[in-house]
């Protein structure tokens, strides 16, 4: 399937708290929701370096803030469950990646939940590693930080010959 990756613009923001916070609440329960919705917007609220949709709805986004000095954090990845899996979060994962890189950024970041296994193999195949032991973070929460050295190929370049 065909789809393009295009800057978010304001317009799009309440669309992705949207998505994200239905995902949550699927993932979650309904509980979740409101403080998912709040965090959402909270983080759409910090500088962005890469605010990143896919499709009109949008069917997926991706959302890339500043972490620290020379780090970037892939802070929000969402991709709507109802339209299956088509690339868009590894696609979205290399937008964001190249995006830091090309803004400066010697690496990019993300918190992942150590059970999320479908989105950990997801950061592996895209060359992220973890570089912390699980904590906790929420409620009982335990996530790993990942991260992936951009000072080596763009990720938009892996996987092609050279």
């Amino acid at each position: 399937m065909s789809f393009s990756i295009r800057s978010g613009s304001i317009g799009d923001v309440t669309h992705c708290v949207d998505l994200w916070t239905r995902v949550i609440a699927a993932r979650d329960g309904s509980d979740a929701a409101a403080e998912a919705a709040r965090r959402a917007r909270v983080a759409f609220a910090e500088p962005t370096v890469r605010f990143a949709v896919v499709g009109s709805a949008p069917d997926g986004f991706a959302l890339t803030l500043t972490r620290k000095t020379g780090v970037a954090l892939l802070s929000r990845l969402c991709v709507d469950p109802s339209v299956g899996s088509r690339g868009l979060g590894a696609a979205l994962v290399a937008d964001a990646a190249d995006r830091a890189r090309d803004a400066g950024f010697q690496s990019i970041e993300l918190d992942v939940r150590e059970t999320n296994v479908r989105a950990i193999a997801l950061y592996e195949r895209a060359g992220f590693a973890a570089v912390s032991e699980p904590w906790e973070y929420d409620d009982g929460d335990r996530v790993v930080t990942w991260s992936l050295d951009l000072t080596i190929a763009k990720p938009s370049e892996w996987g092609r010959p050279t």
